[in-house]
């Protein structure tokens, strides 16, 4: 009996021993790569590759870095390729950290770098409309995920359960992007959740802007230059009556006059009454192409909050733009600002709840956001967007999500002419159910059913349900490309009319490591966009992409390239086509470990077919950015 229990206790205490040498293997291994951030309204989701993706904002956008990953998990991995630790650390040996192949940022030694994909701007940002990594996507050897032969994918965002790896390594979440927008994914102690717990920033830059008014290459002109204000009035002819009287005498036989009868006679004449001649004024000159140098001041604040179950970010940012030589309705000032917020909370190893919001002042046109105004004339916007995400882990393989979602678009000048704002502001609120089905390692499917309500105070005949049914699939095809598409059909409803539209309706993304400093992305959506007026329905087409590359641990560089088509057709019209091009570069330098110099440069081009709509605008930025 005696040799029995010391054998037991000899077998307890070696599967003990095993396991803490497991477990401090397995969280020894770290991703390794550069953060970053953007700036603007731009956003980014997560890539299952594990490069993320930095978009450069309107005017002074400072550039971001991409985080890269180093899966030695991965099927594409070589055999013996060695864990990747963040500079300055130490292995599970109490060995200083063997130097990588990657740029690491000198000013940050002991810093862990961004988990794969993460958003710098934040979760849920509105500003992308592709559809990259999905919850749970796998995306390469992160905590939560199966690391053996069973199946990854839709699940493995909760966790593996009970799996000892769960209790040792950092915890990993997955927040569901906007509608059509990215997921983010966030790993505890990488990334953003490595930053300090608050963050201030101060930027300032300055920049010219050659077409602050956005005025058209072949403005309209009036005929001889000159504006009728008075058609004036045709000569009148009239008859006037005209009464004459004479007396007709009467005599005898003998000639003599007996009396004088009177005899009336009536004619009529011809009165011409002279009109009056039209008048005019000289007519305005067209719109001058202005340009204005601009002046730029701005605040950044973050902050995060990690625990096993849960995740809290917040984003606040507001800048103030000074026209020093734009007047008119618009005026030298322009502000704008936005609020992003997320949380997130594990409820059981299958159950999750997640809520994500992002509210944003616009006052210049922004392509990346769905339905606002591609152009200048509708004033000031505010841009709101929040959503409500449950998510369900039916089976290893089946993930369910059930979601609430409100977008709403406030346009706080509506008498400025824009023909968009005249409908006045619009409401939709969305609640989808998706099923995802994990087939094969490598490919994920999707269907997903979304009611839309759309609802126009101030224009109640524009009201309408849509109705949108999408199936699809995320490819993972290594661990550098891959990709993800939803296609389906949208049937929409008017309220007043019960007359119906439909459009076909399309996301896709796909997302590349190049390197181990470069990344590129692409982003996808066709469907419909609110129309300009009731009688007219408008669809889009808006594609992005997006290019990182970092040069040195101190000099990087972000690019991107966005179109918008919109074709808008009239009852009884003519359909007006609208072709946006908007491209950006911006290179940034980290001169010390607060102090970041930007420069960037913007270029949009508009080709319709209609007159007077077409025209550029060039943009330039060069400023600075402190952190406290």
């Amino acid at each position: 009996m005696i040799c029995h229990w010391r054998w037991i206790t000899a077998c307890v205490a070696g599967v003990c021993l095993g396991g803490i040498a497991v477990a401090q293997e397995s969280g020894g291994a770290a991703a390794s790569g550069s953060g970053g951030g953007a700036a603007g309204s731009a956003a980014e989701g997560s890539t299952p590759s594990g490069a993320g993706k930095s978009g450069a904002g309107k005017g002074g956008a400072k550039a971001g870095s991409k985080g890269q990953s180093n899966d030695p998990g991965s099927p594409e991995s070589p055999e013996g390729t060695p864990e990747t630790l963040p500079p300055g650390s130490t292995t599970p040996e109490g060995k200083p950290a063997p130097k990588t192949g990657g740029i690491v940022d000198p000013f940050i030694p002991t810093t862990p770098k961004p988990a794969p994909g993460e958003s710098a701007n934040g979760p849920g940002a509105s500003s992308s409309f592709g559809t990259p990594t999905a919850p749970g996507e796998p995306t390469g050897t992160q905590p939560g995920e199966a690391t053996g032969d069973g199946p990854t994918g839709p699940s493995s965002a909760f966790g593996p359960g009970d799996s000892t790896a769960s209790q040792t390594a950092p915890p990993s979440f997955t927040l569901p992007g906007f509608f059509g927008g990215p997921a983010t994914t966030y790993t505890g102690g990488q990334g953003r959740l490595a930053r300090p717990r608050f963050r201030f920033k101060v930027t300032t830059s300055q920049g010219y802007d050659d077409n602050v008014l956005q005025t058209p290459d072949d403005p309209f002109r009036f005929p001889n230059n000159q504006i009728l204000i008075d058609p004036g009035t045709p000569d009148t002819v009239t008859f006037e009556p005209v009464t004459t009287t004479t007396f007709e005498q009467a005599f005898t036989p003998d000639g003599e006059l007996v009396f004088q009868r009177p005899v009336t006679t009536t004619t009529f004449r011809r009165v011409i009454t002279p009109g009056r001649p039209p008048v005019f004024v000289p007519a305005p000159e067209p719109q001058e192409r202005i340009g204005s140098l601009v002046s730029r001041v701005g605040v950044r604040f973050d902050t995060q909050q990690v625990t096993r179950r849960s995740l809290f970010t917040l984003d606040m940012n507001g800048s103030f733009d000074r026209y020093w030589n734009r007047t008119g309705q618009d005026g030298q000032d322009d502000y704008s600002g936005s609020i992003s917020l997320a949380y997130l909370y594990n409820l059981t190893p299958r159950l999750q709840a997640s809520f994500t919001s992002n509210v944003a002042y616009i006052s210049q046109p922004d392509l990346t956001r769905i339905n606002t105004p591609d152009r200048l004339g509708a004033g000031d916007i505010v841009n709101a967007l929040a959503r409500l995400n449950v998510q369900y882990r039916v089976t290893p393989r089946l993930t369910t999500t059930l979601s609430a979602g409100q977008n709403a678009i406030l346009y706080l000048d509506q008498g400025s002419g824009s023909t968009a704002a005249n409908n006045g502001d619009i409401y939709e609120t969305t609640f989808s159910a998706e099923a995802k089905y994990l087939w094969k390692p490598r490919y994920t499917l999707i269907a997903e059913f979304r009611h839309v309500l759309i609802n126009y105070p101030d224009s109640p005949s524009l009201n309408a349900t849509s109705e949108v049914l999408l199936v699809g699939a995320e490819i993972r095809l290594s661990s550098r490309l891959s990709g993800t598409v939803r296609l389906g059909q949208a049937i929409r409803i008017f309220e007043d009319t019960g007359e119906t539209s439909s459009a076909p309706y399309g996301e896709a993304s796909i997302n590349y490591r190049i390197g181990q400093t470069s990344s590129i992305q692409w982003n996808s959506r066709f469907g419909f966009e609110e129309p300009p007026s009731a009688g007219s329905e408008t669809i889009s087409f808006r594609s992005s992409v997006n290019y990182f590359k970092a040069f040195t641990p101190r000099l990087s560089l972000s690019s991107g390239i966005t179109g918008l088509s919109r074709n808008t057709s009239f009852r009884g019209g003519d359909d007006q086509k609208v072709l946006t091009i908007d491209a950006n570069i911006a290179l940034e330098y980290h001169f010390t470990r607060q102090l970041t110099l930007n420069a960037t440069f913007s270029f949009t081009k508009v080709i319709s077919n209609v007159d007077n709509l077409d025209y550029d605008r060039s943009r330039v930025f060069i400023g600075a950015e402190y952190e406290f």
